[in-house]
């Protein structure tokens, strides 16, 4: 069956981000559903939020998203890095930082993390390049079964 968690994230509220994002910030939530079925979580991310992001990157960067399946089936993971950004570096090797890409393979399965370098990216770079950043992907199959990590 299924277990549902609302919480409340006492970290959540910071005086320099927008109500909007301050109430996004506010719950955690988890659903989790035993048997082999499906698991849910949706986390905030105290350490999400930076004054010097724009609203929608604020918004998107408020989140974790988690979603596990046991019994051999699949698991979903949307995390976000809290570490972004560097100043110093070219715009080009700014992207070419931001993602990490590792593929193994085992027991005839493949196992595949798309990760993001948490020292990636600043506010200096445009609000497309920080929702890039925001997010970092990771896909493991193991036993013939996938399991995807979108962290």
């Amino acid at each position: 069956m299924a277990g549902l968690a609302l919480q409340r994230d006492s970290f959540a509220y910071k005086a320099n981000l927008s109500g909007r994002c301050k109430k996004a910030r506010v719950f955690r939530l988890g659903l989790s559903i035993s048997g082999g079925v499906a698991g849910l979580a949706l986390q905030r991310d105290s350490f999400a939020c930076k004054a010097n992001l724009s609203d929608r990157c604020k918004k998107a960067q408020a989140f974790l998203l988690g979603l596990s399946i046991s019994g051999g089936v699949a698991g979903l993971a949307l995390q976000r890095d809290s570490f972004a950004d560097k100043a110093n570096l070219s715009d080009r090797c700014k992207k070419a930082r931001v993602f990490r890409l590792g593929l193994s393979i085992s027991g005839g399965a493949a196992g595949l993390a798309l990760q993001r370098d948490s020292f990636a990216c600043k506010a200096n770079l445009s609000d497309r390049c920080k929702k890039a950043q925001a997010f970092l992907l990771g896909l493991s199959i193991s036993g013939g079964v996938a399991g995807l990590a979108l962290q």
